[in-house]
């Protein structure tokens, strides 16, 4: 548990940052707002069929959950296409809609149509910096709670040990 708590604690913090490049968590989290806003924006010029779609992988994007959801990374988005909703892992079903619905769009449609789906790839990055930050801290924590308290229970009994020798030796 120590070696692995050395080299997580010398490993993460790093990794972290380069993930995020040296910005906060918070940035990123106001980056993906501002991109939201952007998006929604941006959809409101398109057909509804697209805008319904959009909006409903905005709304249901989830991030963070309980702890063995932030310590896998699993992304339980989801996203309503055709009456249906489907998992949006990644945002890949939304991305993968939106190219395929670009492919019958024509003149002004097809050039909004395609900047949407690369605002929505930036998105799509924002998000994976997001998780896989909170993939990181979690592990840190979930080893802090594992590890503190058996160190102390360890500590407890090599003082007991030790005690115990000194008064039966």
């Amino acid at each position: 548990s120590g070696f692995y708590g050395v080299w997580a604690y010398r490993t993460y913090p790093e990794a972290r940052n380069d993930i995020k490049r040296s910005q906060t968590l918070d940035d990123i989290f106001l980056q993906l707002e501002e991109a939201d806003q952007h998006i929604r924006k941006d959809v409101s010029r398109l057909p509804e069929d697209v805008r319904n779609v959009v909006l409903s992988a905005l709304d249901r994007t989830e991030i963070g959950g309980g702890i063995w959801a932030q310590i896998s990374g699993a992304d339980r988005s989801r996203v309503m296409i055709d009456d249906s909703i489907q998992s949006n892992a990644d945002q890949e079903a939304t991305i993968s809609w939106l190219v395929s619905r670009v492919a019958s769009a024509q003149g002004d449609e097809a050039h909004r149509m395609s900047a949407l789906i690369r605002d929505y790839g930036a998105r799509q990055k924002l998000l994976r910096v997001i998780r896989q930050d909170i993939r990181m801290h979690g592990m840190q924590e979930i080893w802090l709670f594992f590890h503190v308290p058996v160190s102390f229970g360890l500590l407890a009994a090599l003082t007991a040990h030790i005690v115990s020798v000194f008064i039966y030796w």
